[in-house]
């Protein structure tokens, strides 16, 4: 009895500690007393006992796999804490944009999985922010930052007989012909209207060549698929796709374009890669050799932009000169001659350029004065009925102030600052979009269509997007490449039914 009444008394003494250490004032004490209930040192109970908890809880570890993810990624986030007065802490995760899933916690860690919007803001940094909190409510705060896949451009791009539209999150849809799979939806049936591209997101760049689709993500990597039996797909087989895949060996790429059978890649270092048909020497590698996997184009450095035609290649170097290479049987390289040429040649006498464009047997270039400039076959420059050759640059001279050029086979598109579409040349199917069908030698304006902020050409088909998000589309349709539903050919441009 008198064991249990001592061990009661010691229990009594340390309760009344605590309490009065949580409430001073009713203990007869002020609260700058100590808090320890005005027990004497030798009580044996600790100064600070009942104290409120005033140190907050530490970060003291944290990682995150990844610092740069695309759409289809994912993130890891991991923090781990420490606090001297609680053992167990809580956390909060929040995040700027995506979507973060149940984090795992333990008494002392946390671990959460981010997954990421389609796209950002290009340049936007997305936060992830964890908060540590202790049982008196005390916190740390700790922010990851990650990049993600920037929103492109809406924009429209052509391939021989088919359409694509980037959409504003990356997600390509692609309507036409598709007997090579160059629809990359998986089929190789043709589609009248737009269907998305299976499996591949992140996309900041388009090309379209004869029956085959290239594609540039935000991590500039490319992507190919559809024919491949000269390599132009560029995974070192000749087997063709119906679905993306990735081109080999190539990284860090900033622009792409695709030609009849060819492709052309440029990397951030201003160089120039390229693969598939060679046979007359439009890959730029001083041979006629097939390249199943990009090569390097030997001397093209200083490049800022590329662009390949049917059998021919063009460069833009950053001080405004253009050089070219490949076919040259109508004089398209612009060098004087007739030859063709296995590796770059410059274009003389024209300078300050700031685009061009590759036709079958032309080139043209767009000044940066708004001028517009052609050389090759003189019935394709819209210099009116000249059939002669040009083997240096020419103006067309009823075309200025004009912002993006297009050109394909034999028919060209100009955008004018004002809004405006103009075309010229072979019209036999509607493809220049002013009503007939007869062949114009000099710009005129495309029909009905205003507002228009970015254009396409395929080889008989025309593409433009309007500032209002919509798709407009005319000329051949045999393949469904016009996206109206039908396979009839349009003469004047028609909405393309965007899903």
């Amino acid at each position: 009895m008198l064991i249990a009444g001592v061990c009661g008394c010691t229990d009594f003494d340390q309760e009344r500690a605590a309490f009065c250490g949580r409430n001073p004032e009713r203990c007869g004490q002020s609260p700058s007393d100590g808090g320890d209930g005005g027990l004497p040192p030798d009580s044996g109970v600790p100064p600070d006992a009942g104290m409120p908890d005033t140190t907050a809880p530490t970060i003291t570890q944290r990682s995150q796999s990844a610092t740069s993810v695309l759409a289809h990624e994912t993130v890891t986030f991991r923090v781990e804490a420490q606090d001297g007065e609680t053992p167990v802490v809580s956390f909060v995760w929040a995040q700027s944009a995506g979507s973060l899933g149940t984090p795992l916690n333990t008494a002392t860690t946390s671990e959460v999985i981010w997954t990421p919007p389609s796209c950002t803001p290009a340049g936007t940094m997305v936060t992830i922010t964890v908060t540590v909190t202790n049982s008196k409510g005390l916190t740390d705060t700790d922010t990851f930052t990650v990049s993600t896949n920037p929103c492109p451009t809406p924009m429209v791009y052509a391939g021989a007989y088919h359409s694509f539209f980037l959409r504003g999150d990356g997600i390509v849809l692609a309507w036409g012909a598709n007997s090579a799979g160059e629809l990359g939806d998986g089929t190789k049936t043709n589609r009248l209207v737009p269907v998305q591209v299976s499996g591949l997101s992140s996309v900041i760049a388009l090309a379209g060549g004869a029956y085959f689709s290239i594609a540039l993500r935000s991590d500039g990597t490319v992507w190919a698929w559809g024919n491949n039996d000269v390599g132009q797909l560029g995974d070192g087989t000749t087997v063709s796709r119906v679905a993306p895949g990735r081109v080999t060996g190539l990284s860090d790429i900033i622009a792409l374009d695709a030609g009849g059978g060819y492709s052309l890649a440029l990397r951030r270092d201003g160089t120039v890669w390229a693969w598939g048909s060679n046979s007359f020497g439009q890959l730029g590698d001083g041979t006629t050799t097939q390249r199943l996997v990009p090569v390097r184009v030997p001397g093209m450095t200083g490049v800022i932009a590329v662009y390949a035609g049917g059998l021919h290649s063009l460069a833009l170097r950053q001080d405004g000169s253009i050089w070219a290479w490949g076919f040259n049987s109508a004089g398209q390289l612009g060098d004087g001659t007739s030859a063709n040429r296995f590796s770059p040649v410059q274009v003389p006498g024209l300078f300050n350029v700031s685009s061009l464009a590759a036709g079958s047997s032309y080139s043209l270039a767009m000044r940066v004065d708004g001028t517009v400039w052609g050389w090759g076959s003189g019935v394709h420059l819209g210099i009116g009925r000249n059939f002669d050759t040009q083997w240096s640059p020419v103006r067309t001279p009823s075309l200025s102030s004009v912002t993006m050029l297009k050109a394909r086979d034999v028919h060209s598109l100009a955008l004018r600052f004002d809004g405006t579409v103009w075309g010229w040349g072979s019209n036999s199917e509607g493809q220049v979009g002013d009503g007939t069908t007869g062949y114009c030698y000099d710009p005129v304006r495309v029909y009905g269509v205003d507002g228009v902020v970015a254009l396409a050409v395929g080889d008989r088909h025309s593409l433009a997007l309007r500032g209002d998000g919509s798709v407009w589309a005319w000329g051949n349709n045999e393949s469904g490449q016009v996206g109206d539903g039908s396979t009839s050919n349009r003469l004047v441009p028609g909405r393309v039914l965007i899903p």
